[in-house]
């Protein structure tokens, strides 16, 4: 089911880039410091997607490999950044990509390790950082929009009368807004993979959207796709038909999680 969600991803390149956000300047300034790194330091991104915190590395002067399962989209992040000479683009999941060991001073994923079994992941992250490398996970998720209970109790409603139809494979139902935490990674802590000098932070911005611009933005979401078409197009059709009843703009928030660890100074004989 995730290889298929993702698949969701590799044919969306242009929508995702406009609908979805970018991630604050202090996140990345908390993590070049976290990781001390500098031009040439090398970093393996997990996922990149359309790019969207591929840039601000390379704008740093490090040294990116990219690895990315959709053909679409790292062929267009390869475009995307064909003026820079310091991003290499393989086409790959992260558990299967052959990756050198001990050779990244930052391994990171940007809203993307939740398609990694972090099982292989994690263990995999630890083996090609140099020592005292960094592993940066960071994410977004959508909160409430704040200033308008109104609205946003008709497109709880609109979620309430369409949403809890889908048939979820796993007997679960979806959550719409899920707890941003740590478990949203995947697993529990990355001490028990060996990581050290753990650090969480978090950071908070908002967009504004009208009603057709967050229908692009509903349109990005696995979850949202994966409804019965009935039920999907009945769903849009009450969110878009509240925010133009509220003056066709909400505005969404969206809150941060960044999760670092370290990998320990080893001895290597």
């Amino acid at each position: 089911m995730q290889r298929e969600a993702e698949g969701h991803f590799d044919n969306m390149a242009l929508d995702y880039d406009w609908a979805r956000p970018g991630y604050p300047n202090e996140l990345f300034k908390v993590i070049a410091g976290y990781s001390k790194l500098s031009r040439g330091s090398r970093a393996l991104e997990i996922g990149p997607g359309t790019g969207k915190a591929t840039l601000p590395f390379l704008g740093m002067g490090l040294q990116v490999d990219a690895v990315e399962i959709g053909a679409n989209l790292a062929e267009s992040l390869s475009k995307k950044f064909e003026s820079y000479d310091n991003l290499k683009v393989e086409i790959s999941s992260f558990e299967d990509a052959l990756l050198e060991e001990r050779c990244y001073d930052l391994v990171y994923a940007a809203t993307s390790f939740h398609w990694v079994d972090p099982a292989v992941g994690c263990p995999k992250a630890y083996r090609i950082l140099k020592d005292g490398g960094a592993f940066a996970l960071f994410r977004y998720n959508a909160v409430p929009a704040r200033g308008n209970s109104a609205l946003n109790a008709q497109i709880q409603a609109a979620y309430k009368a369409f949403y809890h139809k889908r048939q979820d494979s796993s007997g679960r139902e979806p959550v719409v807004n899920p707890t941003v935490a740590r478990k949203a990674f995947g697993f529990d802590s990355l001490e028990i993979f060996g990581f050290s000098d753990i650090e969480t932070k978090r950071f908070e911005t908002s967009t504004p959207f009208d009603a057709e611009g967050y229908m692009d933005l509903l349109g990005t979401y696995p979850d949202h796709l994966e409804l019965p078409e009935e039920n999907r197009l009945a769903l849009f059709e009450g969110i878009k038909a509240a925010i133009i009843e509220h003056g066709n703009q909400i505005t969404v928030g969206w809150s941060y999680i960044l999760y670092m660890g370290r990998k320990a100074h080893e001895l290597h004989t």
